[in-house]
């Protein structure tokens, strides 16, 4: 979905090649535009095996702020603050791209992971630890 949102107004970068498993080296757009939705529906549908009850008793047990908005929609004033507040030079998250990547295309990309985040939400697809 991330792909396709970004498509719209067409590719900044096209990726040539990418490396597989050991000794193998993915070539052409066709093959690795496969591989990457191969890997992404993999990655988003795969279980995270965490025990939620075990983190709500850990967090209850904690001095937390609690918030006053919870369960709303995602707004572009948050999404802006959370991209702005994401320190550079981490390793990248369960999306496998990098904090540059956000950094420097957050004017191409935010109403498009805006629209993402609130389809993936109402559709459900969103991973647990995403919800």
């Amino acid at each position: 979905m991330w792909a396709w949102l970004l498509r719209q107004e067409g590719p900044v970068t096209i990726i040539q090649m990418l490396r597989g498993p050991p000794g193998e080296l993915i070539l052409g757009q066709l093959w690795v535009n496969s591989h990457l939705r191969e890997h992404l529906c993999f990655f988003y549908t795969a279980p995270c095996g965490v025990d939620v009850t075990r983190i709500g008793e850990y967090l209850d047990g904690l001095r937390l702020p609690r918030l006053t908005r919870t369960q709303g929609e995602v707004s572009l004033d948050d999404l802006t603050e959370v991209l702005g507040g994401m320190a550079s030079g981490k390793a990248p998250g369960p999306d496998v791209l990098p904090v540059e990547f956000y950094h420097t295309y957050r004017a191409a990309i935010l109403l498009r992971l805006l629209e993402m985040l609130h389809e993936a939400r109402g559709a459900g697809l969103l991973p647990e630890n995403m919800r």
